[in-house]
C-alpha cells in the first residue's frame, strides 16, 4: 500500500532540491543589485564632494581677490586703515568657514588654511604687507590643491563609469 506521507514526504524533497537553486540565484540578483545600489551612491557622494570643493574653491578665490585689493591699497593715500582691518577679518571670517566645510580628506588645505588665518592675524597686529602676501601664497597654494583633488575625483568617476 502506498502511503501518502512518503509521498508528500518525497514531494518536498524534490521541491526541496529544485526550490534550493531558484532561492540562490534569486539571493544573487538581490546581492548584485544592492552593490549596483551601493556604486550609485558612491558616485553620488563623489559628486557632491566634487560640487562642495567647487564652492570651497570659490569661496577661496573670492577671498584672495578681497586680499589683493587689500595689498594694492597699502600705502595709498586716502585709504583708511581702519576699513583695510574690517576687510581683513571679514576675510577671516570667510576663511573659517571653509576650514569646517572642507572635508577631513584634505588635511592640508584644511592646516595651509589655518596659517593663511594666522598670517592675516598677524598682519591685524602688526599691519605687516609681508604678512599679506604671505596669506596670499597660502590661498593660491590652496586652490591649486584643492583643484588638483577636484579634477583628480573626476577622472576617478570617470574610469568608474567607463568600467562599468
Amino acid at each position: 500500500m502506498i502511503d501518502i506521507g512518503d509521498i508528500v514526504g518525497n514531494i518536498a524533497s524534490v521541491c526541496s532540491i529544485i526550490g534550493l537553486p531558484i532561492a540562490l540565484y534569486q539571493i544573487s540578483g538581490i546581492k548584485s543589485k544592492a552593490e549596483a545600489t551601493e556604486a550609485g551612491l558612491n558616485r553620488l557622494l563623489e559628486m557632491k564632494e566634487n560640487e562642495n570643493l567647487e564652492q570651497i574653491c570659490t569661496q577661496i578665490f573670492n577671498q584672495q581677490q578681497e586680499l589683493a585689493q587689500i595689498q594694492a591699497s597699502i600705502g595709498k593715500e586716502g585709504i583708511k586703515p581702519k576699513r583695510q582691518d574690517e576687510k581683513c577679518k571679514s576675510i577671516i571670517n570667510e576663511l573659517n568657514q571653509c576650514i569646517f566645510q572642507i572635508p577631513v580628506k584634505y588635511e592640508e588645505a584644511t592646516k595651509s588654511l589655518e596659517e593663511c588665518i594666522a598670517c592675516l592675524q598677524d598682519y591685524l597686529k602688526n599691519n605687516s604687507g609681508e604678512k599679506l602676501k604671505e596669506a596670499s601664497d597660502y590661498l593660491y597654494t590652496i586652490l591649486r590643491g584643492l583643484k588638483k583633488a577636484k579634477e583628480k575625483n573626476i577622472n576617478e568617476q570617470l574610469k568608474d563609469i567607463a568600467h562599468q
